[in-house]
């Protein structure tokens, strides 16, 4: 697996449930409104179905059917005049007939719910009634003898005011009817199309809900199947780390236990032959600290920093020199550091030790045997960024392994390897990926390799001190 690589993140039931959430609101809510919509409009059509059937058609029955009746006063009235003596008698009773059925059927008009706009109508036939009566009541009682052409004429001028008005309510009420219809078939035509498209919304809400929730299902799957397969690789890689770690210390507890073992059944061994295996279980075991404190340190450079760190990189440089030049003296090593600007890295100071420690101690450890040993170190800033780099003058790092050496467990080539177990670069690594910097090898100007690091830079805060051997513009040096 990648240095540096992190398991994948399941994302959580929120950010899976919510854009469904979302889109089966929508579903519901285009059906919910489609159903309340054709309700309200199926509402509106009953109540003007109800007004046709229940008001204005039986209006216009009644109307009908008491001008009809009107009319045949009317001409019974004017029979009167030219039929025989014999028949007048039946005309008459006929005529009395025909007007009690023309009363009654518009008395039955006028007990109907009246329309907005339709009282003066209704008004107008309430008191053309009394006249109709008044009118055909002396023709209707006349016996045998003819009516005067005055009592026919006054009937006839009541019957036609009387069918002005029915006729003028039977316009108003077939009109209203007509409208109603209209008003009818607007409504559910537009209460088609709100379906339709409420329906239609509804069938793209839900599709898109659909959609969402095998994308969902699918980016899920995909993730639970990347962390598995990392999971896997980690696993994997835990017990090639189990091993090398196994092996590592095997070999320097080995040797502390020959060690105690010849101590403990040579009880007349020579003096220097103790003191000789007394060493070299103390060497072995300073060893094996060693290779637990690298353990260590790559475990805590997995650690998320502070979003507010600040680390002065004179003070942490001036730390770092201190603790390395006394493994630098003994192997003959210069230590020099260039003039360092005020600069402080976003970085845990502590981590900033690790780092800086490390590439230190790594420069020492393989500057090889050349004639000039010496390992320079540097700070600088480069685009808002803080680089620190470690040269040495040693053999150098081959190309292909510039890359590879930041990863656990690898080391350089088997001539010059040390003890340890390969973990200080990555341990570096580690730590400037976690501050959201980088690192990196390049080759020497004069031969050798020139390890470096970039980090952030911190905001402007208190200026470190300098050391007090430093002077302006000059080197440090630890002479060999």
């Amino acid at each position: 697996m990648r240095a540096g690589s992190t398991t994948p993140r399941l994302p959580g039931s929120g950010a899976l449930l919510r854009p469904l959430a979302l889109a089966f609101v929508g579903v519901t809510s285009c059906f919910l409104s489609s159903a309340a919509y054709s309700q309200i409009q199926q509402r509106a059509i009953g109540d003007l179905a109800k007004t046709i059937a229940g008001t204005m058609m039986p209006s216009i029955e009644r109307l009908n059917a008491g001008r009809v009746e009107l009319r045949r006063v009317d001409t019974l009235a004017r029979s009167l005049g030219v039929v025989d003596v014999s028949a007048r008698q039946a005309v008459r009773a006929e005529m009395a007939a025909a007007r009690q059925a023309a009363l009654g059927e518009l008395r039955g008009y006028l007990v109907l719910p009246v329309s907005p706009g339709e009282e003066p109508l209704y008004r107008a036939i309430e008191r053309a009634l009394p006249a109709i009566e008044a009118a055909a009541a002396p023709l209707e009682a006349g016996g045998d003898g003819a009516p005067t052409p005055a009592a026919i004429a006054s009937t006839h001028l009541a019957v036609e005011a009387g069918a002005a008005a029915i006729g003028a309510a039977t316009s108003f009420n077939a009109a209203g009817a007509r409208g109603a219809a209209e008003q009818i078939e607007r409504l559910r035509r537009r209460s088609l199309v709100v379906a339709v498209v409420l329906n239609g919304a509804s069938v793209a809400l839900s599709l898109m809900l659909a959609l969402m929730a095998l994308r969902a299902v699918r980016a899920r799957s995909a993730l639970l199947a990347e962390r598995a397969l990392l999971l896997a690789d980690r696993a994997e890689e835990l017990e090639q780390f189990a091993g090398r770690v196994a092996h590592d210390i095997r070999n320097p507890l080995s040797v502390v236990s020959l060690s105690l073992t010849y101590l403990q059944t040579t009880p007349g061994a020579p003096p220097e032959k103790v003191a000789s295996m007394a060493t070299r279980g103390e060497v072995s075991l300073r060893h094996a600290n060693q290779i637990l404190e690298g353990l260590l340190e790559f475990a805590r450079a997995g650690g998320r920093p502070s979003p507010d760190a600040r680390a002065d990189v004179r003070e942490v440089l001036d730390a770092v020199i201190e603790d390395q030049r006394p493994g630098a003296l003994a192997a003959g090593v210069k230590l020099r550091v260039e003039p360092l600007p005020a600069l402080a890295a976003a970085c845990d100071p502590s981590m900033l030790v690790v780092v800086l420690a490390n590439l230190v101690r790594n420069a020492v450890k393989y500057i090889g045997e050349g004639p000039r040993r010496e390992v320079t170190v540097r700070a600088l800033e480069r685009e808002g960024r803080v680089r620190l780099e470690v040269e040495d003058t040693g053999p150098g790092v081959a190309e292909e392994l510039r890359e590879a050496i930041f990863k656990p467990f690898v080391r350089g080539p088997r001539r010059s390897r040390q003890p340890g177990i390969g973990l200080g670069l990555a341990t570096v690594t580690r730590i400037c990926e976690r501050h959201g910097g980088r690192v990196g090898c390049e080759a020497a100007p004069g031969g050798g390799s020139c390890f470096w690091v970039e980090l952030p830079r911190a905001a402007e805060g208190p200026a470190g001190h300098q050391r007090p051997s430093d002077g302006p513009g000059a080197p440090a040096e630890l002479p060999a």
